[in-house]
């Protein structure tokens, strides 16, 4: 909060940052749902995956809150809401329609499902709290206050949800600082902090505290104690990734994250479903088989359709230039 209350407020609500560029974005959303599949395939076999899957959410959060920010700054709130249902309840509801059949639902429980208030799939916990996340920053945005008030208030609403949910559900707890992260990065000029220094310490601040994690004396403590090991874990692993692919942003190998990046959010609606392979009568190694296969193929199928059914509402809903904010 000291760090915060120093900067200099010489932006305006106008002025960007140039922190992130396309490319980075969708490399970085790349590496994100490769972390999350890994960590849910390999928990078939080790829990010892399972820190990866929540570094990946805490890249897309973050990289939520940096699009609205960028998306704000160009738009303002004009079709705010018509926005993020183009961009994340259209894909979703698409998925959950097709998967109607298979989840038995009530018309009820449908609705609050493809709202995202209450959703039934199974990896819906990370929607309903981006969905959280979009209605608070609609809301403090219209007070209209000045940048270092209005990161206050976004720092204040991120200790409220971390203390609520520390004892409602730690998955969304661990990602208390992840949105927050985002919305500074597109405020301030945060590249005056990234060297290769910061981003080994604080690689090496994630390896050893999810290091001592394991150890027996760890374990044992109360569910908040771990609770934010586990929120140290993830923001500080959060925060080096973005550094390095910043960094490293002119080697070529992040080129083939691209196209995954691009998909990243079609791949991780179809993957939450893919997984029942593995609960079924298989063998692990055709489970993951099928797995791949499905997953591959019914993702690249709907991100063709996502894509020319955007467009279509896009054209018939907005009367803002392309939102470059695509999550």
């Amino acid at each position: 909060m000291k760090e915060l209350l120093k900067m200099k407020d010489s932006l305006t609500e106008n002025e960007t940052i140039n922190l992130l560029s396309f490319e980075q974005t969708d490399i970085l959303k790349g590496i994100a749902i490769l972390l999350v599949v890994v960590s849910h395939v390999g928990l078939q076999w080790t829990r010892f995956a399972t820190p990866l899957g929540g570094i990946g959410v805490a890249i897309f959060l973050a990289l939520s809150g940096y699009g609205l920010s960028k998306s704000y700054d160009r738009f303002g709130l004009k079709e705010y809401w018509r926005k993020r249902i183009i961009a994340v309840i259209v894909p979703y509801f698409i998925v959950e329609l097709i998967m109607l059949p298979m989840n038995h639902e009530t018309p009820l429980s449908f609705l609050l499902d493809i709202t995202l208030i209450k959703p039934q799939f199974r990896l819906g916990w990370y929607l309903n709290y981006l969905l959280l996340w979009y209605v608070i920053f609609w809301c403090v945005k219209q007070l209209k206050m000045p940048p270092l008030n209005e990161t206050i208030v976004f720092v204040l609403f991120s200790v409220a949800l971390g203390i609520y949910f520390n004892f409602a559900s730690p998955l969304r707890f661990e990602q208390s600082l992840s949105f927050l992260v985002g919305l500074i990065a597109a405020r301030y000029d945060m590249r005056k902090y990234i060297c290769k220094k910061n981003c080994m310490l604080l690689l090496l601040t994630a390896v050893f505290v999810l290091g001592i994690k394991q150890t027996k004396y760890v374990r044992n403590w109360p569910s908040t104690g771990l609770n934010v090991v586990d929120l140290i874990i993830k923001s500080s692993a959060l925060v080096a990734v973005m550094m390095f692919v910043y960094l490293f942003q002119n080697w070529n190998g992040w080129k083939i994250f691209i196209p995954v990046g691009k998909v990243s959010y079609e791949l991780y609606l179809v993957h939450g479903y893919a997984l029942q392979f593995f609960y079924m009568s298989f063998s692990k190694g055709k489970a993951l088989l099928l797995f791949l296969i499905t997953s591959i193929i019914v993702t690249i199928a709907l991100y063709y359709f996502d894509y020319f059914l955007k467009h279509f509402l896009k054209s018939k809903m907005l009367t803002t230039v392309k939102n470059p904010e695509n999550s």
